[in-house]
């Protein structure tokens, strides 16, 4: 496949999410002025670059059984999860992705509200940690380091610390 047509199916994959969402139903009333929690007053609306309006899309757009099986990471997330196989989830990606307030944990209303009651039902295990449990922060080693078969692909030995990510911003 020559290159100007993986940038084309690059330019091809973003259209199809803006146009598949469709921001004037993402700015629907019940997301426009959703208040997280008294401690974040200042961040009253959620961004389409969010974890939450992809995973409502997704679960709009998508067979409810496939649904309850999907694991949903941030991408610093899910390359930790990728080298050591542990699907803990770093305070700095749930905070800013997905609308974790740290000290306080999940905000069950907010879920309801908009219409990912599953995520409350299933103790946020799709989207982070369970309600209560501790977070990482960065830095943090992320469960036994480095998976026999990550190792194996970067030369390295299983074992091998791996810390806890922030985001990409």
């Amino acid at each position: 496949m020559g290159r100007s047509s993986s940038r084309k199916r690059s330019r091809l994959n973003q259209q199809i999410w803006v146009n598949s969402v469709g921001l004037r139903r993402w700015n629907h009333e019940c997301m426009s002025n959703v208040f997280l929690s008294p401690e974040r007053r200042f961040y009253s609306r959620l961004q389409l670059e969010m974890e939450v309006p992809k995973i409502l899309w997704l679960k709009n757009n998508m067979e409810p059984s496939l649904f309850r099986k999907c694991q949903f990471f941030d991408l610093p997330d899910f390359l930790t999860y990728q080298a050591t196989k542990d699907s803990a989830r770093s305070c700095c990606s749930i905070t800013c992705k997905c609308s974790y307030v740290p000290k306080t944990g999940w905000q069950k209303d907010f879920f309801k509200q908009i219409g990912l009651e599953e995520l409350v039902e299933r103790d946020y295990a799709q989207i982070g940690v369970p309600d209560g449990e501790e977070v990482l922060i960065a830095g943090m080693p992320v469960g036994e380091g480095l998976s026999s078969n990550a190792a194996d692909e970067l030369g390295l030995l299983p074992g091998t610390p791996v810390g806890s990510a922030l985001i990409d911003a």
